[in-house]
Parts: C-alpha cells; structure tokens; sequence
C-alpha cells in the first residue's frame, strides 16, 4: 500500500512539475518580449533580428526551467517525487551519440515534408539563428548542447516520465513524454522530430534506466542540427530532398517510408543493446491505477501549448 501511494505521488507530483515549468517559460518568454520591445523603443534597435540575444533569451528560459524543481524541491520537500530514472553512469549511456544520428536518419523525411507542407499552405517562420561567427557557435553549443538537453531531459524525462511509468507501460509513456515535449517547444516547424526525439530519449533512458542516456541523445542531436547548419553538408542535403521531393510523389512516399523503417530497426536494436548492457535490472511492479486528478496537470500542460503552438502557427501564416 505504501509502495502505491508513493507511486501516486511521484505521477501527481511529477506532471505538476512540469506545469509549473511550462508556466515558468511563458512566463520568462513574455519577461523577454517586454525587455525586446522596450530596448526597441530606447534604442531604435530591434533584437528579433539578433542571433546573440535569441541565444541568450534561450538560456534564460532554461534558467526558467529549473528553477521550478529547485523551488519546488524547497517548498515540498516532504512530497518531492522520486527520480526513476537518476543521472549516474552507465556504460550504454554512449549508445546515445549512436541514436542521435539514427534518428535524425529515420525522421528526417517526415520532418521535411510536414514543413514544406507548411511552407506550401503560406508559413513564413521566423528566421532561425544563423551560426556564422564562432562566438555564435559558442554560445550555441552552451545553450543547445550543454544547457537545454540537461534541463530538458530533467524535466521530461526525469519528472514527467517518472510519473508516467507509474501508471503506463513503457511504449505509452513514451508517446505521452514525447508529445509533451513537442508541444512545449511550441514551434511548429519542429513539432515532427520533436515528438519522435522526445519519444526515443525516453525509450533510451527507461532501458538504460539512466537518465544520462536521455541527456547524451538530445545533446548529440542538438550538436548535429548545428553542425549541419553552419557546414555546406546541411544546405547541400536540404537542397537535394527538395529537389527529390519534387521529382516524383512516389519516390518520395517509398524515400520516406523506407528511411523510417530501417531507422525504427536500427534504433530498436540499439535499445535491445542498451537494455542488455544495463548494469542493475530494474525492478518491474505492477502498474497502479491513475490517482484521480494526477493527469489533470499533464492534460492542461498539453492544452496550454497547444494554444501557444496554434498562435504560433497563426502568425506565421
């Protein structure tokens, strides 16, 4: 019974954090937009436009982030979750720098045609930050590769997924990790590979049952994302799907399909790796029933940045 109860806390305690959390950042996104239209007006000088202060605004949401379980963790010591998922070592952790490009193999063509469908029905979105100086690409990886995915994966894949695993099987809890995730970034040319990146860093740490599987995963894809941006690869690579794309209807459906296939497999068989390479098997109970009300944060989470991702969506058209 206690073992239950404990269980119940960790779900209804783990989706408030991320409420409070998702809150937080829209919180800080609204502090940041004020401070922008108010160096504006002083300066004449409009920061949309800058690399340097997007990056900077993106460590002060991280900054946002955690400080919702640090203040959470102060205020409710004595009802603080328990981490399923810790950060310690674990051998199979480095399978994660594997997963990041098998991932970005496997989702790139799905990715691709839901922003070209977007671009096609009249999205403009808003630049994204071009890496090109080396303080840029500094800055970058500090608060792509270094600071978000540490964060982040505490959040989704520490709190969040902790809680879920309570009450739902692994597969489940994934999707519902997954989804949380993509919508909290709330941009929707991203929302694809996203979910599908949030779904495998969470299947990666519940086997590896570290959460520094999850952290070298989302940090490995991030790095990759900037280094095919600031090299000729990433534009030579876009380029050509587009050219392929419009080729033939065809060819793109069996590109797209055959590229999510063996990439779903080759993923699978580094997760069967990963769990055969755990160091302490994790002790599997019976799943208990959902806590009236534990979801109740999850769902308004969800609903909250969906909007956000709506009006996004809206302002771009």
């Amino acid at each position: 019974m206690e073992a239950q109860e404990k269980k119940q806390v960790n779900m209804r305690e783990g989706t408030c954090i991320l409420l409070f959390a998702v809150a937080a950042n829209l919180l800080m996104q609204l502090l940041i937009g004020i401070t922008q239209v108010c160096i504006e007006k002083g300066t004449g000088r409009n920061l949309a436009h800058s690399d340097y202060f997007q990056l900077v605004a993106m460590l002060f949401l991280q900054v946002a982030f955690i400080a919702v379980p640090l203040i959470y963790f102060f205020v409710r010591r004595e009802h603080a979750p328990v981490l399923k998922y810790p950060i310690r070592p674990a051998p199979s952790s480095a399978l994660g720098l594997v997963l990041a490009p098998l991932s970005i193999f496997a989702f790139f063509f799905p990715a691709q045609l839901f922003a070209m469908l977007l671009e096609k029905i009249g999205c403009t979105f808003a630049t994204v930050v071009n890496f090109d100086t080396a303080g840029k690409i500094v800055l970058g990886i500090v608060a792509m590769v270094l600071v978000a995915p540490c964060v982040e994966e505490l959040i989704f894949r520490g709190f969040l997924l902790s809680g879920l695993r309570d009450s739902f099987k692994k597969r489940s809890a994934a999707l519902l990790c997954g989804l949380a995730f993509s919508l909290m970034h709330m941009n929707p040319e991203q929302t694809v590979y996203q979910f599908f990146l949030g779904v495998v860093c969470a299947l990666a740490v519940m086997e590896s049952g570290t959460l520094l599987t999850g952290v070298v995963t989302h940090a490995a894809s991030n790095l990759l994302a900037i280094l095919l941006d600031v090299t000729p690869l990433g534009s030579k690579v876009y380029y050509r799907f587009a050219a392929f794309v419009l080729a033939s209807a065809w060819r793109t459906a069996f590109g797209t399909l055959l590229c999510v296939a063996v990439g779903v497999m080759l993923i699978w068989s580094v997760l069967r790796l990963i769990r055969k390479r755990k160091a302490a098997t994790e002790t599997e109970l019976p799943l208990v029933a959902i806590e009236k009300g534990s979801l109740l944060p999850y769902v308004v989470t969800c609903v909250l940045c969906a909007v956000m991702w709506t009006l996004a969506f809206v302002a771009a058209m």
